[in-house]
């Protein structure tokens, strides 16, 4: 490839990126099956900013107004990109801007990391395939998951620095920290596909070069991650015993219904898993081929070519039944869900080795042309199935987000505080209420945001109000400046607070609790010390080849 090409990557890896989302611009944003919880979500928390809440925890709106303590626990990094999105421009543009800013982190992503070991024009055309890769295209397209999408773009990173282990630990330890905890707090079920896929690379790295420096420092860089994003970790950990957790794993979810060319599920869930199959088994047959056909990768470095084929292979191993033992037996493995996420992994390497054989031909423009063919023609293709916002859906989502009384969506029965009811909540109710509707009270709503309710009452007896807000143990109550204890509705779950007779201020605030607290306090030591430890580390290693 031109040399005028690769001084100046980042412009061609956004070239393509919008050549990749030109048909936004033509068909309005594509309705994948998880927009609508993820825009909700964003557009919750945007309000919420709008407050004073900058990091919320409480999805106000959700349940159409009750709440729920989404928030909590999925990670919030796509929600954060999510919300300055929508800080910054309409509604409308925020789903297409964010696809391409994803496709641009991935191409970007593998830059850097193929340029290690490649020449900068196979480097580039690494990125360029990876950026526009058949699976990054289905997530950001067909399945809309936002967050998924981030970790897929961000996986190169990870790879890079497991394998970079091997000859540089100490100075890959600090980037890698970075990317691996990048990944945990874009998505769960990613992160524990990393957390494989970098354990294996560290062990292979410390056979390979016969040292324990790989599984020392990378042991360092994944517990420094750890410590790094436990502000959201630990509360997540802790706090799941105050919903319904058990509901994060059903069964059309569940790995054994979800391998590739599966037949046992749901008819959506097979239409879907059909077409991705398909797609699986032709990037596992450009990997096979790439792998088999980059002699000079496999000469010159057969250690970075043994680890991307194996790679390879063990993420595709992952997605068919035969794996089911290790997905039963592994810690946290069946929280995967579906195998085919393990294409993160496998694009990573189909796109290094498909370089790599390109880089070993003298007439790169036909490798070149044959790839930027056959991509093509997949997204083609599945441009046909998907679908597009042509009901005008994104504005009722931000007509829902605006009104006082919510949106009709649950986040997911596993965030479901326990002891409510949703079902059977009253979608009319008025934000305060007394819960014995002959009892008379004059109820004044001075600040109803995300995280902070605040309202007077004139009542002539006490009276027990019942609140537009489920309970949950974050919540606490003050009555005139002196705290009082929140009761329940046994049937609903919805939050009941008694009011003596006379002139009343309420406050209901979500409070940090000890294990934000402590997630905080941790995040903050493990930034002060490990960041300057792994700094020092590296000014001391020698590369050892």
């Amino acid at each position: 490839m031109p040399n005028r090409f690769t001084r100046h990557p980042y412009w061609m890896i956004a070239i393509v990126a919008t050549l990749a989302t030109l048909p936004i611009a033509f068909h309005g944003n594509p309705w994948g099956h998880d927009v609508n919880l993820h825009l909700r979500a964003w557009m919750d928390a945007e309000r919420q900013v709008h407050e004073g809440t900058l990091f919320p925890r409480w999805a106000a709106g959700a349940n159409w107004g009750f709440g729920e303590p989404f928030f909590i626990f999925y990670p919030p990094l796509s929600r954060l990109i999510g919300v300055v999105l929508g800080l910054l421009l309409p509604w409308k543009l925020v789903p297409g801007f964010f696809i391409w800013l994803m496709l641009m982190l991935a191409g970007a992503a593998m830059w850097i990391c193929a340029r290690e070991w490649l020449p900068p024009g196979d480097a580039l055309a690494a990125s360029l395939l990876f950026a526009v890769n058949p699976y990054m295209l289905i997530v950001a397209y067909k399945r809309a998951n936002y967050a998924d999408l981030l970790a897929a773009a961000l996986f190169p990173l990870l790879v890079w620095g497991g394998i970079r282990m091997g000859t540089m630990p100490a100075r890959t330890a600090l980037p890698l920290s970075a990317a691996f905890a990048a990944i945990w707090i874009s998505d769960l079920p990613a992160g524990v596909v990393a957390s494989y896929t970098l354990a294996g690379l560290l062990v292979l790295n410390a056979i390979l070069h016969r040292s324990l420096r790989p599984l020392l420092f990378g042991a360092l860089a994944m517990v420094s991650a750890f410590g790094g994003i436990a502000f959201f970790l630990l509360p997540a950990a802790w706090e799941r015993r105050w919903v319904s957790i058990a509901e994060a794993v059903r069964p059309e979810w569940a790995p054994e219904n979800n391998f590739l060319f599966t037949h046992s599920n749901q008819p959506q869930y097979v239409a879907f898993n059909r077409g991705l199959s398909y797609v699986a088994v032709f990037l596992v047959l450009a990997t096979a081929v790439a792998a088999l056909l980059a002699y000079k990768l496999r000469r010159d470095e057969w250690k970075i070519w043994l680890l991307l084929t194996l790679l390879g292979a063990v993420s595709t191993f992952m997605m068919v039944p035969p794996s089911f033992i290790l997905y039963e037996a592994l810690p946290e493995m069946r929280y995967v869900e579906f195998p085919w996420r393990w294409l993160s992994a496998l694009c990573v390497a189909t796109a290094f080795l498909v370089a790599a054989v390109i880089s070993q031909t003298r007439r790169k423009w036909v490798p070149v042309a044959i790839a930027a063919v056959a991509v093509a023609a997949i997204g083609v293709e599945g441009l046909h199935t998907v679908t597009w916002d042509h009901a005008h859906y994104l504005e009722g989502l931000v007509a829902d987000a605006r009104a006082q009384t919510g949106y009709p969506i649950r986040f997911g029965d596993w965030s479901n505080p326990l002891g409510s009811q949703r079902e059977k909540l009253d979608k009319t109710a008025p934000l305060v209420a007394t819960a014995d509707s002959t009892q008379n009270a004059q109820i004044q709503i001075e600040q109803w945001h995300g995280e902070r309710k605040v309202f007077s009452v004139e009542s002539a007896q006490s009276v027990l109000l019942k609140l537009r807000l489920l309970s949950y143990p974050a919540w606490q109550a003050r009555l005139n400046g002196n705290s009082i204890a929140i009761q329940t509705d046994p049937e609903l779950g919805q939050m009941l607070v008694p009011v003596p007779a006379g002139s009343s201020r309420v406050e209901i605030r979500f409070a940090r609790t000890w294990d934000r607290t402590l997630g905080n306090i941790i995040s903050l030591l493990t930034i002060v010390t490990c960041i300057p430890l792994m700094l020092w580390l590296r000014s001391r290693e020698r590369v050892h080849v």
